[in-house]
């Protein structure tokens, strides 16, 4: 009876361990290790330190996390009926945890570069300060859509007052601007339906209403039928053809979004494309310059020669709206680039726009999104 006590007992425990072992659960760095300084921990920080916490993604961490140490809980994510205990601090963390009313913890990220099948990426931490409300943003007149609309994070400044209701501190507020410091910080809608990690977002925005149940079913039913596994960049999501959105100089290979009801259509653009800062009439720059750093651009339509020398075409373009503030700006030479008024249309070389063709573009995108450009940069005319 011993004997068998003690080898029930031993399995027991082996299969416990082992459990344990294969568990790699993220830290909310950064953790200081001076003496005398106390040790934050946002989850159990089991065998982390053998494996680096960047093998855990945002759209495949397990939905079923212990709850973590530092307990974040919003109730709601209607701007209109917001409470202070819904405030929440992500200040520094790189793994904030939070329950959106249920019992399951839901991690969110600020930013991840670099490849994490690669082994090279970084988790980037919320910036300081980053004390707020998450609410949820839709633009008007894209209710008919099911795959419209984002989680955004207001800050709100005098936090510590007492005095101030929920209402004010979110109306003083701003929100929290994403790592290019151009657009908004958010966790769009299509993300909500192909990440599982992101379901009890979804689920609760569901239940107050901001989307339907049959909603839910079809946008089910579009990510599984089109074969969605991970979640598309959050910068390269357009609900529309017009949308401004970011992009990094020099390109790479850019991958766009574009979400519709019924389907959700991605739409590849080549990396052949920069943006060049003309030379300068007193003769001290001879040769253009390239821009290097993030930029606000948007889709157009204009009439543009697709190769030099030839005739010119109606095609889609990019222009660029707006750059970062010039100590901001990622120039190697350092000096600060500067748009003409209007912004500037990209270029395959200096001096030549890039232009993309309509026929090919419109295998990939649906007819709406290209109708959208005819009917705002071609009035009264027809593709």
């Amino acid at each position: 009876m011993i004997s068998n006590l003690r080898t029930i007992g031993f399995r027991w425990i082996s299969g416990r361990l082992a459990h344990l072992g294969r568990q790699c659960y993220p830290l909310n760095f950064p953790i200081s290790t001076a003496k005398g300084r106390g040790q934050t921990v946002d989850s159990v920080p089991i065998r982390s330190c053998l494996r680096h916490h960047s093998s855990v993604r945002p759209g495949r961490l397990r939905a079923s996390q212990p709850s973590p140490t530092v307990r974040r809980t919003v109730k709601t994510l209607d701007s209109r009926a917001l409470s202070l205990s819904d405030m929440v601090d992500f200040s520094g963390t790189k793994w904030p945890y939070v329950s959106f009313g249920g019992p399951r913890f839901t991690p969110l990220f600020y930013k991840v570069t670099g490849s994490v099948k690669g082994g090279t990426a970084e988790y980037h931490p919320f910036p300081p300060a980053s004390k707020g409300f998450l609410y949820f943003h839709r633009k008007p007149g894209r209710e008919s859509n099911i795959f419209s609309g984002e989680i955004r994070f207001r800050v709100v400044v005098n936090s510590s007052d007492s005095e101030f209701s929920a209402d004010k501190l979110f109306a003083d507020g701003h929100d929290l601007l994403d790592l290019s410091g151009l657009a908004p910080w958010r966790i769009h809608m299509v993300n909500l339906f192909v990440s599982k990690v992101y379901e009890p977002i979804r689920d609760l925005l569901a239940h107050q209403g901001f989307i339907t149940s049959e909603q839910v079913s079809q946008g089910k039913r579009v990510v599984s039928e089109t074969g969605w596994t991970r979640a598309p960049a959050q910068e390269r999501i357009l609900e529309n053809m017009t949308d401004e959105f970011v992009l990094s100089f020099p390109p790479g290979r850019i991958t766009l979004t574009f979400p519709r009801s019924d389907a959700i259509a991605q739409y590849v653009l080549s990396p052949c494309m920069g943006l060049y800062e003309k030379g300068l009439s007193d003769g001290s720059q001879s040769e253009p310059r390239q821009y290097h750093g993030n930029a606000i651009v948007r889709f157009e339509l204009a009439r543009v020669p697709l190769r030099k020398g030839g005739n010119e075409h109606i095609a889609m373009v990019l222009r660029v709206l707006r750059l970062p503030s010039p100590d901001q700006q990622g120039n190697p030479d350092g000096i600060p680039f500067h748009l003409p008024d209007g912004g500037e249309l990209l270029q395959s070389s200096p001096g030549f726009v890039r232009g993309f063709k309509l026929k090919s573009a419109s295998k990939h995108l649906p007819p709406s999104a290209l109708e959208l450009l005819e009917r705002k940069y071609l009035p009264g005319n027809s593709l």
